[in-house]
């Protein structure tokens, strides 16, 4: 029998560091009944990615060696102990809808534009850095119409073929690959992001057909005030 996968059972979790600071070590402890238990094992995942698996099912602690620097997201998740180490992460549904802490611009790239071609991002009006819509090493062609002329790979006499990126992105048979933008150091509220594709000369050869609007996340603030008794009582204001 497999058992779907559940963090319900968690009655309570704790993470607290250690002393010093630097050392990056964290207790990691949990409160969940046998009987709830019975069958499964524990995974931990920290910022969504699988850490660790707790196969004792008597167990309820252990320990994490984490980056103090930064906020981290650590998470329990009660899987059939036949998928102890079978990525779940997926299954997570403590914190959904995740933050939106960066914005992300993808677009798909036309292999019929110029080689030279840049993409000039702008945030809240201000513009950013001008990005080249290839990359060093970045292929443009994929596999043409007459399969065979013009080398495996490249561009075909008649034009367009299979991408050779992310097949369905572009036009069919353009550079399957998009071009992605990331920034992660904006401010929590709502910002206006838009495009515009630019030929060497800086002449504009295209653009969004609307600016895009994304909103950014603040971060819960860490509680104040908080105190832990013998019996593993959390409490905060």
């Amino acid at each position: 029998m497999n058992l779907e996968p559940t963090q319900d059972i968690f009655t309570r979790v704790l993470l607290r560091p250690t002393v010093p600071d630097g050392a990056g070590l964290c207790h990691l402890a949990w409160a969940a009944t046998a009987k709830s238990l019975a069958g499964r094992v524990v995974q931990i995942y920290v910022d969504g990615h699988l850490y660790d698996a707790v196969t004792d099912a008597t167990q309820r602690e252990t320990w994490l060696h984490l980056d103090r620097e930064r906020d981290t997201r650590v998470e329990l998740l009660a899987v059939d102990a036949s998928e102890a180490w079978r990525d779940r992460a997926a299954d997570l549904a403590t914190w959904s809808p995740a933050f939106v802490t960066e914005a992300t611009l993808r677009i798909a790239r036309d292999e019929t534009l110029p080689i030279d071609t840049r993409v000039i991002v702008s945030v809240d009006g201000e513009d950013d850095a001008r990005h080249p819509l290839w990359g060093a090493g970045d292929a443009r062609v994929g596999f043409g119409g007459l399969f065979g002329d013009g080398g495996f790979g490249w561009d075909m006499a008649t034009g367009l073929g299979h991408g050779v990126g992310a097949f369905g992105h572009g036009l069919f048979g353009a550079d399957g690959e998009p071009w992605v933008w990331t920034r992660d150091d904006l401010p929590s509220g709502e910002h206006t992001i838009d495009l515009r594709l630019e030929d060497d000369t800086g002449r504009v050869i295209g653009a969004l057909d609307a600016a895009q609007t994304i909103t950014i996340d603040a971060l819960p603030a860490p509680p104040t005030d908080l105190t832990l008794d013998e019996d593993y009582t959390l409490s905060w204001q």
